[in-house]
């Protein structure tokens, strides 16, 4: 199933949104095309895709423990878009999560963008126009509410056209600021647990760009953990 979606066989039309000149119109899919880090590197500008789509991201004050989606991983993905967009080869991280305008929460979490950090200042000790780590907050499902994680997946495609209009945007604008005006693609989209990883594919797919999943959780360990719970494992596996 990874292996289709990353071919980008999908038949959902994202094909068709992309310009003539990126990568996926341009090149055959590769396995990978992800190096080991290396001296060489220090010198490229690269753009990063960090995807976590559930409970409530920010970069200040962060709600951990207000929910059972809002926890570490939320402050993970936080602090790893930092401190990657800190390092000198890369320009910008753009960390993908969910817009929320709900009244039951914070209206700082329907903000479309919160910049985490500035990136690193180049030679003439500039700072990049658009250089730094970002939140970018993508609309789907519906925007006044709240939702847990179990009722996202029918939104996912959602968030996948979502997220990939402003990944062609941003290729524009970063292959203006670096890229001596050719569109500058993701190096990497890295989805964060099994909703993110699968729009991760999709996106993975539909650019033919490489894609990485950390998983943060596994259904093992939190069965075994039910089960000492004294819970019923019938009752456990039933929809």
């Amino acid at each position: 199933m990874s292996e289709d979606l990353s071919e980008g066989e999908k038949g959902d039309g994202l094909g068709e949104m992309l310009p003539s000149d990126s990568p996926r119109k341009k090149f055959q899919r590769n396995i990978s095309n992800l190096e080991v880090w290396s001296d060489d590197k220090k010198e490229k500008k690269l753009y990063i895709v960090f995807i976590s789509l559930h409970g409530l991201v920010r970069g200040e004050n962060m709600e951990l423990g207000r929910d059972s989606d809002t926890g570490g991983q939320v402050k993970y993905v936080v602090e790893l878009s930092r401190a990657l967009a800190r390092m000198p080869g890369v320009y910008r991280v753009d960390l993908f999560t969910r817009q929320v305008s709900s009244p039951e929460v914070d209206w700082s979490y329907g903000e479309p963008a919160e910049m985490l950090t500035a990136g690193p200042e180049d030679g003439d000790g500039d700072l990049g126009e658009s250089s730094g780590a970002y939140i970018i907050r993508i609309p789907f499902g519906p925007r006044d509410q709240y939702l847990s994680k179990e009722v996202l997946w029918p939104y996912i495609q959602e968030f996948v056209d979502g997220a990939l209009a402003h990944i062609l945007n941003m290729s524009k604008v970063l292959g203006e600021q670096i890229g001596k005006g050719q569109p500058v693609w993701p190096y990497v989209i890295h989805g964060h647990y099994a909703d993110a990883g699968d729009s991760a594919a999709l996106l993975s797919g539909a650019l033919n760009v490489p894609m990485v999943l950390t998983g943060h959780s596994l259904g093992r360990n939190k069965l075994e953990q039910l089960l000492k719970q004294g819970r019923c494992g019938n009752r456990i596996k039933s929809p």
